[in-house]
């Protein structure tokens, strides 16, 4: 392929019998950036007229980070987020972007700068220009981690990332528009079972129906099982539940982390890698109204081959998971269901077979008439 990332279109999203196995027809790869502006870290959102943004990083030669905009069929020339150029470019721990109306905001951290380098940089178009970024936390010798954006009700932004070390705490930076800066980190995780967290594992902090939510993965003694976290403002964090009943004990970080989805009637759906038996990807289910975990099972529970990174988004009932599978070579996995999760093992596709080489780390977002997926 010519193409460093591929991007398919899905033209044809129906389901045709009462188990929701749905039709699904793909367009042709196409294009979204060439060698010289990388494919490290990429992630695929959607700005405010629906149309897919894909931010990406390269190392070397041209270091930065960068964003292609779809404009009138095809992905423009990159735009150039951040001055910075040693950022950190681990696939599982590495930038992200978040969008709320024409505000754009991405995370990242400086490579080696481990305490002071956490920074999230603006824009107010869409992506076109860029402000200058602001560090969470400027003044500190405390570890400021991985930082993960989101936006909260107002669009204003707010980070979560891996705070400290030994232990690790899951810490919360609010956005203070009067003082133009990151507040303090707040511990988010006060309500968990140990408290600690995963220190490497990435956070999935987002906001829902005027609450502040942020998937982690906890570490308990080594029982690495994903938590949700719940505030109603952003400060208090005093209600956390266990949606992961599997349990996974290991010594080390996975360097794993969820993606998360709510459907039409308020149910959360996150997905993630858990290895009691293997890696494998999972799912849980919780009902946000009284804030109870519901279930849990795997994707694909016939599968017995190495899967990670998954990828979820969702529009109404519909909800669309991707995830990497290594069955003798990575391909890009993708599954979809209108009748919950559950009913993810029904229509499980791999897109990425008629593709040359490795495919792996997918981003997935679904906007109600298009699938769009990006694959390394």
């Amino acid at each position: 392929l010519p193409a460093i990332f591929i991007l398919i279109l899905c033209v044809s999203f129906v389901s045709n019998n009462s188990f929701a196995q749905a039709s699904i027809t793909w367009d042709s790869v196409i294009e979204v950036s060439t060698n010289e502006f990388g494919n490290k870290c990429s992630r695929i959102v959607l700005n405010s007229s629906g149309d897919p943004m894909v931010l990406h990083g390269k190392s070397g030669n041209n270091a930065g980070l960068y964003l292609s905009i779809w404009e009138g069929g095809s992905f423009g020339t990159p735009i150039q987020v951040t001055p910075e150029t040693n950022i950190y470019l681990s696939e599982s721990e590495g930038p992200r972007i978040a969008v709320s109306g024409d505000r754009v905001a991405v995370s990242y951290q400086i490579s080696g700068q481990w305490d002071t380098g956490a920074y999230v940089v603006m824009s107010e178009d869409s992506g076109l220009t860029w402000g200058t970024p602001y560090p969470l936390a400027a003044n500190t010798t405390d570890d400021h981690f991985m930082p993960c954006i989101a936006f909260d009700g107002n669009s204003q932004p707010w980070a979560a990332l891996k705070w400290k070390t030994a232990p690790t705490f899951e810490g919360v930076h609010l956005f203070n528009p009067d003082t133009d800066s990151f507040e303090p980190a707040l511990n988010a995780g006060i309500a968990t079972a140990g408290v600690p967290v995963c220190e490497c594992c990435p956070s999935n902090p987002f906001y829902y129906d005027g609450v502040f939510y942020d998937v982690v993965r906890n570490n308990n003694n080594n029982t690495r099982d994903f938590w949700l976290l719940k505030s109603p403002d952003g400060v208090n964090w005093d209600e956390a539940i266990d949606i992961d009943p599997a349990d996974w004990s290991i010594s080390s970080c996975p360097a794993s982390g969820a993606s998360s989805a709510i459907l039409s009637d308020g149910t959360l759906v996150s997905a993630f890698m858990n290895a009691p038996d293997g890696s494998r990807v999972y799912w849980s289910s919780v009902d946000l109204s009284n804030f109870t975990f519901t279930e849990s099972a795997r994707i694909d529970p016939l599968n017995n081959s190495t899967e990670n990174h998954p990828s979820l988004s969702a529009s109404g009932d519909w909800l669309v998971a991707a995830w990497e599978r290594n069955s003798s070579g990575y391909d890009v996995m993708i599954s979809v269901s209108d009748i919950g999760p559950e009913a993810l093992s029904n229509t499980i596709f791999n897109v990425t077979e008629d593709l040359s080489g490795h495919n792996r780390n997918p981003s997935v977002v679904y906007d109600g008439e298009f699938i769009h997926l990006r694959s390394e």
